[in-house]
């Protein structure tokens, strides 16, 4: 070897091993606790450090950015930085460019922003210390859950994701330059997307999607394991959500010992729910708007849930949507849970309509991802009650919707979603 190439080699040798001792020292201090990468003090350093000490993504991001304004695209300002909004379903941080879901929220533009502050902390070291362990573990997800393994950790569990996070909305608090797109383009935005998801049928569940009747029956449990002596469990709710009526009374009777028999629960459980389902639990806002509009469409309505026909039929019945539905599928008639991919398989048989012209809305985690793994496309919808599992049904849901007002309409296009 020449002198010049031992040089060079020994200049790469160095790199390399100060990126994995970068790496590592950050990785050890994350597990310590949370930290962010301070700010510099004024926006004319920020851009003094990111064009030299952070010129090599910098650089690159400016040609990204040129060839996007070219290509018609608009960049807008988001704190010291510049977003570029696409239709996307991804963030990617380009230095002082980024480009963001149009519809996505504030936490993944102040993620992309506070990548651009790992950049001007990090410089050099930036490409191989954070923006190649975050692209491979990105993809690694990506195919995970294209395969139904989903990951269990949140995307934000390691430092060089979770410190941009935080570092990005320290910024952008401090600075007051949260710059969202208007609430009403945020709306027009929704809208258009809606008109482009494919689904021919429409399968809905019943309490806490399309009614509101989960403060119903956190009393009901209340009153039932109260007069037993019993403090409702904190993931009682959750544990027996998708199991159906009588699933619930068996497994109420064995997780408590309870002397009674599962027939006893569910008589006393329909005396205490029958009455309230029939005359005073009502649609949600919107709901009944949005399935007139999926009906003039020609979208097979059907109805997908735990309650019996005693339940569901008169409170369809009292709130005037019964006859829009062609079908209708209870667990306790099924003798499958909603958490079962078997479940929605036999839906889709019983109305002959293939899974992937299919479309779920529920609000619970189980019932969501055993649809998806039976090939539906799967809405998830916002809840009181399972807001704690916004995060997680969002990493795999086609879609997630605060109202029905978002919700999509049949068209064509693609399917997205919000990471």
């Amino acid at each position: 070897m020449t002198t010049g190439e031992i040089i060079l080699s020994a200049v790469f040798a160095a790199y390399a091993a100060a990126c994995v001792v970068i790496h590592l020292s950050l990785r050890a201090k994350w597990k310590r606790g949370p930290f962010v990468f301070p700010a510099p003090k004024s926006r004319a350093v920020y851009y003094l450090l990111s064009f030299t000490w952070g010129l090599p993504v910098t650089l690159g991001g400016c040609v990204a950015a040129l060839v996007l304004v070219m290509a018609g695209r608009r960049p807008r300002r988001y704190g010291w930085d510049w977003c570029f909004d696409l239709e996307v379903d991804w963030g990617l941080d380009m230095g002082l460019f980024f480009i963001a879901d149009s519809g996505g929220s504030r936490r993944l533009h102040d993620h992309e922003h506070g990548h651009t502050l790992q950049n001007i902390r990090l410089g050099p070291f930036m490409p191989f210390v954070v923006c190649l362990p975050s692209t491979l573990r990105f993809w690694h997800r990506h195919l995970a859950e294209k395969r139904g393994k989903y990951p269990k950790t949140h995307y934000d569990s390691v430092w060089f994701e979770g410190s941009a996070t935080l570092s990005g909305k320290a910024l952008t608090d401090k600075i007051g330059g949260y710059a969202p797109p208007g609430e009403e383009r945020r709306k027009q935005v929704r809208r258009r997307r809606n008109a482009k998801m494919r689904f021919r049928a429409a399968i809905f569940d019943m309490d806490g999607t399309l009614i509101d009747s989960m403060g119903v029956w956190k009393r009901i449990d209340e009153t039932f394991l109260t007069k037993r002596g019993i403090a409702v469990p904190a993931d009682y709710a959750e544990s027996i959500c998708a199991l159906g009526f009588r699933g619930t009374a068996e497994y109420t009777v064995k997780r408590f010992g309870l002397s009674d028999t599962p027939e006893d629960l569910m008589r006393e459980w329909s005396e205490m729910a029958d009455e309230e389902y029939a005359k005073r639990i009502f649609l949600f806002p919107g709901a009944k708007d949005y399935l007139l509009k999926l009906k003039n469409a020609g979208v097979m309505l059907c109805i997908a849930t735990a309650l019996t026909e005693k339940m569901y039929l008169p409170c369809l019945k009292n709130n005037g949507v019964d006859g829009l539905f062609d079908h209708f599928f209870a667990v306790d008639v099924m003798h499958k849970s909603k958490s079962e991919p078997a479940f929605f398989e036999e839906v889709s048989r019983a109305i002959g309509v293939p899974a992937g012209d299919c479309v779920v809305f529920d609000d619970v985690t189980a019932a969501l991802r055993a649809a998806k793994t039976a090939g539906m496309k799967v809405c998830g919808v916002a809840e009181a009650t399972s807001a704690h599992r916004e995060e997680e049904i969002r990493s795999f849901a086609d879609r997630y919707i605060e109202s029905f007002s978002d919700a999509p309409l049949p068209g064509g296009g693609r399917i997205w979603k919000k990471r």
